[in-house]
């Protein structure tokens, strides 16, 4: 484990401040949610994701689109790529996602190109057609849908969207 060589002193309530550098440098956001856990004799504070109890499903949802539609579709957390289709795209599963994505989940826009465009996922240049839809549970995002085809975005696109979507919306919520 690296040493940040900065200490805190704990407070009668048992808070300690996580120093700005620390939180920017993990982008840990104001509002986010920390799981905290023993290992030896550290005491371990993670970034915590809702999405991460639902990588199965994830991958699942990936699989059936992909197998039914033969579209390309990934999952995000707010960080990075939990799920994608088998094939050419698994390689980026556990990578960060760009800050264009991090924009849209910030501020809960989906993005629909309505000309086939290159775009870089995970430092991958991608061509084709793209959507983009947040996963919103309750008031929290947690991350996109994504979907690549090779023909203009159509109602039966849109339709796996909102329906992935709706399928975490359940699974969160009943979780």
């Amino acid at each position: 484990m690296k040493s940040t060589g900065v200490i805190r002193r704990i407070d009668e309530l048992g808070r300690v401040v996580i120093p700005k550098e620390i939180r920017k440098n993990l982008e840990i956001r104001d509002g986010e949610f920390l799981e905290i856990y023993t290992d030896d004799n550290s005491v371990v504070l993670k970034k915590y994701s809702k999405m991460d109890a639902n990588i199965n499903l994830a991958k699942k949802v990936c699989k059936i689109i992909n197998e039914t539609y033969g579209y390309k579709i990934m999952i995000t957390d707010r960080d990075k790529i939990i799920a994608s289709e088998d094939g050419l795209y698994t390689e980026l599963i556990g990578s960060n996602i760009t800050d264009n994505m991090k924009s849209l989940i910030d501020n809960r826009y989906s993005y629909i190109s309505q000309n086939e465009e290159s775009i870089t996922i995970a430092k991958k240049n991608v061509l084709g057609y793209f959507a983009m839809i947040p996963i919103i549970v309750s008031t929290d995002c947690l991350g996109l849908v994504v979907v690549f085809s090779g023909k203009p975005i159509d109602d039966t696109i849109n339709n796996i969207l909102k329906l992935t979507v709706k399928l975490f919306e359940y699974k969160i919520d009943i979780a």
